[in-house]
């Protein structure tokens, strides 16, 4: 896909780097020194619009103790309503240890954070020739509460809205395998960013969407069974269900349910 337009008021030279990073540090640094003049600070704007909680704490009552599980005879999966492959990812980044663990979590969290907040904006200035693209969408993301929300949980959000991104940037380079593969991973991770497919469906992107399926069975199917084995995919997968059919009466009026 060609980007150039004549009236572009992006110039890749070295000085317009430099002023492109001095402005997103600025831009980020005032958001944050205006969310941190709310009384008592951020955190304490959070929980003012979502119930008490500790830091990470879905990752420290869910996300650890499933992923661990795993791979013992009688998986702990209470409160944990994703799929095997979730729990291998996220196995790939815990120890025995759950401060260690906490500390590849908190890492994870920031990566993914700087990819969602600097790769659509580059992609965003790239689509439009406009810097100011680029800049509005930094600062969209620095005031968007569903970002503050996850990293108080310690939840995938961030990681699954990169990765859906990603996929369209991925498919629109006609890198449709990787494209698929980023989305199977969103989907797998949480459901509903499967709505993305409905896009593809609409544009008659049968092909696509085949790819996808293809990776769903791979990955979501095959893979936990090749590691875990038939009996323990299966396990699993009915304890999701139980949990998912637990949680159904509350989980549509929760406020946090919904970032």
């Amino acid at each position: 896909m060609n980007y150039h337009f004549p009236m572009s008021d992006i110039k890749p030279n070295k000085f317009f780097l430099i002023k492109t990073a001095f402005f997103s540090f600025l831009i980020i640094v005032l958001a944050l020194t205006v969310l941190t003049l709310y009384p008592e600070g951020l955190i304490k704007m959070i929980s003012n619009t979502d119930k008490p909680s500790v830091l990470y704490e879905d990752y420290v009552a869910y996300y650890y103790p499933s992923a661990r599980g795993i791979f013992t005879d009688k998986p702990i999966l209470e409160g944990f309503f994703y799929t095997p492959t979730c729990a291998l990812l996220i196995n790939t980044l815990t120890t025995s240890n759950i401060r260690e663990s906490l500390i590849y979590w908190h890492a994870f969290q920031l990566l993914t954070l700087i990819l969602l907040i600097f790769i659509p904006a580059v992609y965003l200035a790239k689509k439009t020739q406009k810097m100011s693209a680029y800049y509005a969408y930094i600062t969209l993301m620095m005031f968007s509460f569903p970002v503050y929300n996850n990293l108080k949980w310690g939840q995938l959000s961030i990681f699954i809205t990169f990765c859906a991104f990603y996929s369209i940037f991925l498919f629109e380079k006609k890198h449709e395998w990787l494209s698929a593969l980023f989305l199977t991973v969103a989907i797998l991770c949480k459901y509903y960013a499967a709505i993305a497919l409905i896009y593809y469906l609409a544009q008659k992107k049968y092909l696509y969407l085949s790819k996808v399926i293809v990776m769903l069975i791979v990955l979501g199917l095959i893979l936990p069974i090749y590691i875990l084995g038939i009996d323990k995919t299966f396990l699993i997968f009915k304890a999701v269900f139980d949990e998912i059919t637990y949680a159904s009466d509350w989980v549509t009026y929760s406020i946090n349910s919904h970032y």
